[in-house]
């Protein structure tokens, strides 16, 4: 009876052991729920995120399909439509077949057949490759860039446009046509 007794203790023992050792190593355990780690990619549909600061948006994105790399945060899209606000209100439309978001930094590359509007002048810009830097307030590219605005077109290599500013800049071999 007493080896009996004595070898309940000792899966008690063992199992109490296992259990706090798990709970220590793989975090906070709930019912109903399991911790994995090394998670895939997750994919997401019909994404649709506002960045509010001050209850003013600052940014709308939406995505028909993404992938989330679990490791870095950051988003792998398909057909990409940003709205950058300035004071509450949309200034930019950014439209692109692909593109990277980091939601968190505010980093957004975009290619494919991009398009840039401005939703005052209603100037478009036509470019492969666009970045948005959030926290710098520029959207730029160093490729070739196509400027269409009412009777001007412009074409050139590379654009910054300041969003604080309110200037835009078409960079190296400017060539301009008027309609």
């Amino acid at each position: 009876m007493k080896k009996r007794g004595l070898f309940f203790i000792l899966i008690a023992a063992f199992v109490t052991a296992t259990f706090f050792t798990g709970y220590h190593l793989m975090g906070r355990w709930q019912r109903g729920s399991s911790v994995v780690t090394n998670l895939p990619s997750l994919t997401l549909w019909d994404i649709n995120y506002v960045k509010n600061v001050r209850g003013r948006p600052v940014w709308s994105l939406k995505v028909d399909s993404a992938t989330k790399d679990e490791s870095t945060g950051v988003l792998k899209a398909d057909v990409i439509n940003l709205i950058i606000f300035n004071n509450g209100k949309p200034a930019i439309h950014l439209r692109a077949d692909k593109g990277d978001a980091d939601v968190k930094k505010g980093l957004f590359q975009v290619w494919g057949r991009v398009e840039v509007q401005d939703e005052k002048s209603r100037c478009i810009l036509h470019a492969k490759n666009v970045e948005f830097d959030e926290k710098k307030g520029i959207v730029w590219s160093d490729k070739d860039v196509d400027l269409s605005c009412q009777d001007l077109n412009l074409k050139g290599k590379g654009f910054v446009l300041n969003l604080k500013e309110g200037i835009l800049r078409v960079n190296g071999g400017v060539v301009s046509v008027l309609d």
